[in-house]
């Protein structure tokens, strides 16, 4: 199961897409008590560049306390909860790739990350 998210800039008349896979998958690795249960996750992918012209790395999240600032934060909120639900942990991911954050954005330790370029 796919989803795609188009995102328009209205001053440059573009549109940007970002692809969102639901995945389950079982895998090769440790993981837990139990190494051969199966996993499920979301994969992010777009083709967008950021403002430096450099391509996003592909995204995987396993669970919902996967946050977007190294595990530690998310990125709209300075909060180290885990996200409340699907939707909610998708667009902290989506609205990181847009706005791109600070380096140690809430003391989360991250490294700077350029916005999406339109």
């Amino acid at each position: 199961m796919a989803v795609t998210y188009r995102i328009y800039d209205e001053t440059q008349a573009t549109t940007r897409t970002v692809n969102v896979e639901f995945s389950g998958n079982v895998l090769a690795a440790s993981y837990g008590a139990n190494p051969y249960t199966p996993r499920y996750y979301f994969n992010i992918t777009t083709s967008a560049r950021d403002t430096s012209n450099l391509a996003f790395p592909n995204i995987v999240v396993l669970t919902l306390s996967d946050k977007v600032l190294n595990g530690a934060k998310q990125r709209r909120s300075d909060t180290a909860a885990a996200y409340t639900d699907i939707h909610d942990m998708l667009a902290d991911y989506l609205y990181d790739l847009i706005n791109g954050h600070a380096a140690d954005l809430y003391s989360s330790g991250v490294a700077y990350k350029a916005p999406m370029s339109f």
